[in-house]
Formats: structure tokens, sequence, C-alpha cells
């Protein structure tokens, strides 16, 4: 199995984009097909790298970020229950770093679930560092970690 990284999204990939946020991610949480739509048009703001299967083309992963001036925010990373837990989430990940570092973002933000165990460990990996905490920013009461990474 060859897994590549792309940031090539054409307008099939959109559908499939949104099936996968919306097996993977709360209703709250989720992207529509309208809303990758809406950020692919939007290329200069927002950058989607996606994960696939070479040979078939069938997209196991993606990510999704926003840039601010010389900064981004991490939206949503996610990855088909069927290939966690095979670092595919960590190379996605590392990619789209690579990505927003040669596009001159300085720094990098996110906010993650206080009880998301396996996407804190992937972040704090690849060298994310907490800084913060939003009380009750989820559902349920569930508090939110603020992460961040230097890129230059």
């Amino acid at each position: 199995m060859d897994i590549s990284y792309s940031i090539d999204i054409s307008s099939s990939d959109l559908e499939s984009l949104a099936i996968l946020s919306n097996s993977l991610f709360a209703e709250k949480s989720r992207f529509s097909h309208s809303d990758f739509i809406d950020m692919s048009n939007q290329k200069d703001i927002y950058l989607i790298a996606k994960a696939y299967i070479k040979d078939s083309s069938e997209i196991i992963g993606y990510f999704v970020s926003r840039q601010i001036l010389d900064e981004a925010e991490i939206y949503q990373i996610g990855i088909k229950d069927s290939y966690q837990g095979q670092n595919i989430g960590k190379h996605l990940l590392e990619f789209s770093l690579n990505i927003l570092k040669e596009m001159k973002i300085k720094k990098v933000y996110l906010e993650v679930r206080n009880n998301n165990n396996k996407a804190i460990n992937l972040y704090q990996k690849v060298g994310f560092i907490k800084y913060g905490l939003r009380k009750n920013y989820y559902e349920n009461n569930i508090d939110a970690y603020l992460y961040r990474k230097e890129l230059i």
C-alpha cells in the first residue's frame, strides 16, 4: 500500500472529504460538502491537504488550516478509522506543516479536546506546545487545550 500526500484537491475529492469528515466528527464539528467547496474556492486562505492510496486514489485522511497573515490555525485533521494508528496522521501533519512553512507561516495554533489523547500525543510528537486552556469549550463541558508550534 503506497500512501501519498497532496494539496492538489479536485472538485471530485470534495465529496469524499465531506463523507470522511462526517464519519469522524460530531455534527457541530464536521465539515459539509459545501464547507469544503467554500474553502477550496479560497485557496489563498485555506490549506487543504489529503492522504490517499496512490493506486486507487482513495482518500483516507485530510488536513484543514486557515492562514491569517503569517500565522495559521489548524481546524481539523482526520484519518479514516481503519487507517488510524499507522502514522498516517503524523505524516500528513508533517507534510502540511512543511507546506505552511513554505508559505512563510511562522506560528501554527490549534485547540483540542482535553480528553482526545490520540490527538494530543500526535501534536506533541511533532513539537506542538500546550500554552492555554479554554474551560467548557466543547459540548458536555469538555475543556479545550490550546497548542502552538513555531515554524521558523
